[in-house]
């Protein structure tokens, strides 16, 4: 964890300016999201429920407006995620590539060329995919949540319970998957480096190898490695899609009790068609930003395995 924290101050120096802007675009992202659903409740029970026509085509109209100004602010922090994440790959490629030319002999006796090679795309790819736009993504679905929960509580108590206590149980649940996703990935990468180094041995020695009639012995070796590593691949994804799965049910469920318990408020008179469209947008301002953190815990799992590979390589004297 304390790479980690490094690779964000590294990244946030390197970038200072472009992460103060995305943060700004952030923010204003966040508003937009907190205001569509009020806008639909508005649209359905002034426009549509009343029958004013009026009043609908000026809702419609913001509510295409709003979605219009998100679509671009989204994708201007793209094109900025997307450069940010590609300068430092190259940033810290060059980095090791300066300080191992500068290494003794014997460190690349001891290191294998195939988990060089393993770092240099896998790991830095990793990094790629998991930057510093994650750890964004994850205080503004914080900041979202809280938000979203405070306006879900206005509108009404009992239903926010029935969320929360199913999102509970989904937290319960993913701990338990994302503890042993962990130790899955470990394993994972170890035996994936073998088979890479394996692999690079093969392609570097084939020609004496096939002179020697040598290349049978490889193959059964090289078979036995596999045989692991699918093995290991699949205990993985095991809990991954055991972890996603489990979500989809109970976020399903959550979705149905809320529909049921709204349509006996609405028969009773105690609710607006509007409000219930309204207070199912902001469950999803909810379960979504939940999700997301939840799956970006996981990432930055697999992003620590790997900032933990790359520093390996720069802390050798």
């Amino acid at each position: 964890m304390v790479k980690y924290i490094f690779y964000l101050r590294d990244v946030f120096l390197m970038n200072r300016k472009r992460v103060i802007f995305v943060l700004i675009l952030s923010i204003a992202t966040l508003i937009l999201s907190i205001i569509q659903p009020a806008v639909i409740q508005q649209l359905m029970d002034q426009g549509i429920l009343k029958q004013n026509i009026q009043k609908l085509g000026i809702l419609f109209g913001l509510l295409i407006l709003v979605a219009f100004i998100q679509c671009i602010l989204k994708y201007i922090m793209a094109i900025i995620h997307i450069k940010i994440k590609k300068e430092y790959s190259y940033y810290i490629k060059i980095k090791i590539f300066n300080h191992i030319s500068n290494l003794s002999g014997s460190f690349f006796s001891d290191k294998k060329t195939g988990e060089l090679v393993k770092v240099l795309e896998n790991d830095i790819y990793t990094i790629e995919n998991a930057g510093i736009d994650l750890i964004i993504d994850v205080i503004f679905n914080v900041i979202t949540s809280i938000w979203a929960i405070s306006i879900l509580c206005s509108i009404n108590f009992q239903l926010l319970f029935v969320v929360l206590f199913i999102e509970l149980i989904i937290i319960i649940t993913q701990q338990y998957f994302i503890k042993h996703m962990y130790k899955k990935v470990e394993e994972l990468r170890c035996v994936s480096g073998k088979s890479m180094n394996f692999t690079e041995e093969f392609l570097s020695n084939i020609l004496n190898l096939i002179l020697v009639k040598a290349d049978k012995i490889f193959m059964r070796k090289f078979r036995e490695i596999e045989k692991i590593n699918i093995t290991k691949t699949v205990e993985y994804m095991r809990f991954s899609e055991g972890g996603k799965q489990s979500n989809q049910f109970m976020n399903s469920l959550m979705i149905g009790i809320v529909y049921f318990i709204s349509g006996i408020f609405i028969i009773k008179g105690e609710m607006t068609i509007g409000v219930m469209i309204a207070f199912l947008q902001y469950v999803s301002l909810v379960v979504n930003p939940f999700l997301l953190i939840i799956n970006s815990y996981s990432q930055i799992q697999n992003m620590t395995v790997s900032i933990k590979k790359v520093y390996e390589i720069l802390d050798i004297p």
